[in-house]
């Protein structure tokens, strides 16, 4: 079997794009989790990824043929550092074509919880370019990560 984790930078780059959409809807709602955040819409810069590391695929769900789709919510720093980290969504699912799973069955949502740590110590490992607002300071400011893993059958 061969382990993939999908860190793709097209998939971070549109979910950078899709995030203005988002941040305009909550424009008027501002962040409250740290003081001296900014919102999405207020950069002239904002952060991409420099520097990835790939989490650590889970033993147990890797050997129950899970697969799971993470979101994280992280507060990129000035330095672009990742300073805090939340998991706001798991979305677990058997390996397509995996022995023994009856087609549209889920796994338990004890596997959910499985991938919340490797997710955020890779993501703690990540490296961002500074998000800078229009006078070219720079912020802190919450993004979207998400980290998708999946199995794949070797032949």
């Amino acid at each position: 079997m061969k382990i993939i984790i999908s860190l793709g930078l097209s998939i971070l780059l549109e979910l950078f794009a899709m995030q203005s959409v988002v941040a305009q809807a909550i424009q008027s709602a501002p962040i409250q989790a740290v003081s001296d955040t900014v919102e999405l819409t207020s950069l002239k810069h904002w952060p991409q990824p420099t520097k990835q590391a790939p989490p650590v695929y889970p033993a147990v769900a890797q050997q129950d043929n899970v697969e799971a789709e993470v979101m994280l919510n992280v507060l990129i720093g000035k330095d672009g550092k990742p300073k805090k980290i939340k998991v706001t969504g798991v979305k677990t699912s058997y390996m397509n074509g995996a022995p023994n799973v009856s087609p549209g069955i889920n796994p338990p949502a004890k596997y959910a919880k499985l991938f919340h740590n490797p997710s955020i110590n890779a993501v703690m490992k990540w490296r961002f370019t500074k998000p800078l607002r229009v006078d070219s300071t720079a912020a802190l400011v919450w993004v979207n990560v998400p980290l998708k893993y999946q199995l794949k059958l070797q032949k």
